[in-house]
């Protein structure tokens, strides 16, 4: 779904609309992480977009450990900077936590599971798709 698809202030967004807007916004960041690769080539680097940079590391800690039980407090945390959103969803997801903190849980699960299924998908169903999202505002 591109932004243009998206209803334009026509009352209150859904939200499946406010997980969509999220995901794209995330997609499109304008921030940037190097990361390198050292084997084969060293000091091989590569530009990537922030979030995607963000699902990696998510998704590499999710897989490497057992967090039930007491473990729980040391799940891995996907961050979110509100700066890089715009303030048309920044006030949707305001409003979404003024009304619901689990409204507001499942548009950014939803969002950052698209990411999570697109870019690591083996990891993503098996270790995080059962046991749900941990993230927090930067």
């Amino acid at each position: 779904m591109t932004q243009e698809a998206l209803p334009k202030d026509r009352g209150e967004l859904t939200s499946a609309a406010i997980s969509d807007l999220l995901y794209l916004e995330m997609c499109s960041a304008p921030k940037k992480t190097v990361i390198y690769e050292f084997p084969p080539l060293p000091k091989q680097e590569e530009i990537i977009n922030k979030y995607y940079a963000e699902a990696a590391t998510y998704a590499r800690r999710s897989s490497a450990g057992d967090f039930s039980g007491k473990n729980a407090k040391y799940k891995p945390v996907f961050h979110l900077d509100q700066r890089d959103f715009s303030p048309k969803l920044r006030a949707n997801l305001v409003e979404r936590l003024n009304t619901s903190k689990e409204s507001l849980h499942r548009v950014v699960e939803d969002a950052v599971f698209m990411i999570l299924r697109a870019r690591h998908p083996m990891i993503f169903y098996q270790h995080i798709e059962a046991e749900g999202l941990r993230w927090r505002f930067v």
